[in-house]
């Protein structure tokens, strides 16, 4: 399990990581840390299913 920030696009993530990138089950947060965007199945870096839990799908992960 691991923490990762996007300063370009003020997100971050923690979840399963493979060669840096999200991949597995993670949660995407918006910069504030508490506001979950996605919880689900990421690969290679992309979320795999649209569960959003609050806002707009992020184009730049």
């Amino acid at each position: 399990m691991e923490c990762l920030y996007y300063d370009d696009v003020k997100l971050k993530y923690r979840g399963e990581v493979v060669d840096g990138q999200p991949h597995g089950h993670g949660t995407g947060y918006w910069e504030d840390g508490k506001t979950v965007w996605y919880e689900g199945v990421f690969v290679d870096g992309k979320p795999q299913t649209y569960e959003l839990a609050q806002g707009d799908h992020p184009s730049n992960i």
